[in-house]
């Protein structure tokens, strides 16, 4: 069936309601994009488009725009990243909308040919940089002549100390382009503890011999290389020997003096080898040693110990006391335990001397040395219950053999100075009298103190004392052998024989007294041999030894002492500030002085890192100088630098 009476759309109706309702919907898309856009593209966009100074650098205008569409408000303005407190506004305002600008007016003293870095900051963060330099104008008399008469200036009579890495550096600027000042190393390029080398011949107690002068008594000490701390037995026989005949000693008793002590009536002529050690470096020098006490401990016929207070001690735990000879008129072959001591200082600054058994009165010399400079370290050991063969003892910090773990460290940097005192037995062989010492395998915090298989030790003890320093550097040495009268053992490491010394220790075997063998004496007579001697050959002998070079105790002291001068200086430009500007400093504060005719004024204390240093100062000579000099100069271990932009007279405009 057809409906003729119902009627359909037009095709040309449709086709206008279709491209409405698309129109419609565009326009609806395009708003809603628009929207979209303004939300994610307001974003704050500034530019400088002018930059003015003013005749007289007083002040610069900057024209910032706002080249973005949202308003940006400045919250904040910097110059070379401080905040400027001078702030006025020429024209325009902080708040800036779209398409408008402001004249900022920043109000400083600024310098001709220097560059400034201004900071534009909004409220929200955004940040603008611009850089630029401010002009020169002959209208402005900031500079004197840059032309400096030299670097070296000895104005005040001493010689520059550091260096210069470009002095020319200073003449211009401020660009950050530096000449850098170093501390230079005042100090002498030579070892500071010189070694003597002695062979010591002398009969009757009270000669002496001539040593090379040490200066001063307080710096240098005689140290015995003969096993027992005795002397090594008469030069002119291989015979068994009384004690009261081989024991000995000697001490420096004047700084070009070696004097020798024997027991009374004692006139066979004996030999000691040994060293005399002199400190020649700066007082107070990281290497130095200073001597506390010398001279005699008596051991009273009923006493097995005494004691001799000393003064003077800074640390105790840093002293050394060093057995120089032990002598006693014991008439026999036997009773060496009455005779061998050792020595410590106790906590009360005390030098404790002690045998092993009671007897005939003893003298023990000694000279207690503290190393004081900061590059020594001492540790000490009381090694006592021995048996036979190897005994390891640890080592302490305490002088008294009493305290913490002390920590060699590295055993190729540290020395061994030991003594015994004998056993409290009856016992008196030639294996009970003596050992070897080295350092313990494998440990840091040890020593190793070895006797004959044999050896009669009840009550023995030993003293132990380490000294250590980085910079010296010992090789040891084993061997065994029958006792010679004299060897020569081939060593190696040294440099110098004056900046060498020897670590010694032998023991030999027997159950017999046949004294004074095994009281080996050495001393290097090369970088490349030490010598041993002995009055008596046979038996056994056991050796630990060592080298010791001491050419790296070489004292550091850095020192900054360096003039700079204007010269041709116009005084009617009416000068009355001197302006350095710094770079980056190492840490020791410097101060500046200045040169008044006769001598120096301080100008500028603690010169500031990576500023302006300005010193009020009127100029009325045509010649300026100044000095920079470092303020830690005795001892100083650390080299500084510091760096110098520029600097320059100043005048107002």
């Amino acid at each position: 069936m057809i409906f003729r009476n119902k009627r359909a759309l037009s095709p040309v109706i449709s086709a206008i309601i279709l491209i409405a309702v698309t129109v419609a919907v565009a326009i609806a898309a395009t708003t809603w994009l628009g929207s979209m856009t303004f939300s994610f593209m307001s974003i704050e966009e500034m530019k400088i488009t002018n930059c003015q100074w003013a005749p007289d650098l007083s002040y610069v205008d900057l024209t910032v725009n706002n080249i973005g569409t949202e308003s940006v408000e400045i919250d904040e303005v910097k110059v070379n990243g401080n905040l400027v407190n001078n702030l006025s506004i020429v024209s325009g305002s902080c708040i800036l909308a779209g398409g408008t600008n402001a004249v900022f007016r920043i109000t400083e003293s600024y310098i001709q040919s220097m560059k400034y870095t201004f900071s534009i900051i909004s409220t929200k963060g955004t940040r603008l940089e611009y850089v630029s330099k401010a002009p020169y104008s002959s209208g402005i008399t900031r500079f004197a002549s840059m032309h400096y008469v030299n670097t070296t200036s000895n104005i005040d009579g001493s010689s520059d100390k550091g260096t210069h890495s470009n002095f020319a550096n200073q003449q211009v600027g401020p660009d950050s382009i530096f000449d850098t000042i170093t501390e230079a190393n005042t100090a002498r390029a030579e070892a500071v503890i010189k070694v003597e080398h002695i062979q010591f011949d002398f009969g009757a107690g009270g000669s002496t011999t001539s040593v090379t002068d040490v200066g001063d008594l307080d710096n240098a000490f005689f140290r015995n290389n003969v096993a027992r701390r005795t002397s090594a037995g008469p030069t002119g026989s291989g015979s068994s020997t009384n004690w009261n005949v081989f024991s000995a000693g000697a001490q420096l008793t004047d700084t070009d003096e070696l004097t020798a002590y024997r027991a009374t009536g004692q006139t066979a002529t004996v030999r000691i080898r040994g060293e005399v050690w002199r400190y020649t470096g700066t007082v107070g020098g990281p290497n130095e040693f200073i001597v506390r006490w010398r001279g005699v401990v008596t051991i009273g016929s009923g006493s097995k110990t005494n004691s001799q207070a000393v003064s003077g001690i800074s640390d105790r735990n840093k002293c050394v006391p060093f057995v120089q000879g032990v002598i006693g008129d014991i008439n026999s072959v036997n009773d060496g335990n009455r005779v061998i001591s050792h020595a410590h200082i106790d906590s009360n600054d005390n030098l404790i001397v002690e045998r092993g058994e009671t007897g005939t009165e003893v003298k023990v010399y000694v000279v207690v040395v503290e190393f004081i400079g900061s590059n020594w370290d001492v540790g000490h050991a009381l090694g006592s219950s021995f048996s036979t063969g190897a005994n390891n003892v640890a080592l302490v910090d305490g002088s008294d053999g009493t305290g913490s773990i002390f920590d060699v460290g590295d055993w190729d940097t540290a020395f061994i100075e030991a003594s015994m005192s004998g056993s409290t037995s009856a016992n008196h062989a030639l294996e009970d009298t003596w050992f070897v010492i080295q350092p313990q395998s494998g440990s840091t915090t040890g020593v190793t103190i070895t006797f004959d298989s044999t050896a009669g030790l009840a009550g023995a003890e030993v003293f132990v004392h380490v000294i250590q320093n980085d910079n010296i550097d010992v090789n040891r040495y084993t061997d065994s052998q029958s006792i010679p009268t004299s060897d020569n053992h081939t060593v190696s490491g040294l440099t110098s024989l004056d900046e060498s010394a020897l670590e010694w220790y032998v023991f030999t075997d027997g159950a017999g007294t046949a004294y004074a063998r095994g009281a080996t004496g050495a001393y290097l007579t090369s970088t490349t041999n030490v010598a041993e001697w002995s009055h008596r050959s046979g038996n056994k002998g056991t050796y630990r030894f060592g080298v010791i070079n001491l050419s790296g105790l070489v004292d550091t002291n850095y020192e900054l002492d360096l003039e700079i001068q204007f010269t041709e200086v116009d005084v009617s430009n009416n000068y009355d500030e001197i302006s350095i500007f710094t770079g980056s400093a190492s840490g020791e504060i410097l101060d500046v002085y200045i040169w008044n005719g006769a001598s120096w004024d301080s100008l500028i204390t603690d010169l500031a890192s990576n500023q302006w240093n300005n010193a009020t100062r009127s100029i009325t000579e045509e010649t300026v100088t100044l000095r920079f000099l470092g303020t830690s100069e005795i001892n100083d271990t650390t080299q500084d630098t510091w760096e110098i932009d520029c600097a320059f007279l100043y005048a107002p405009p």
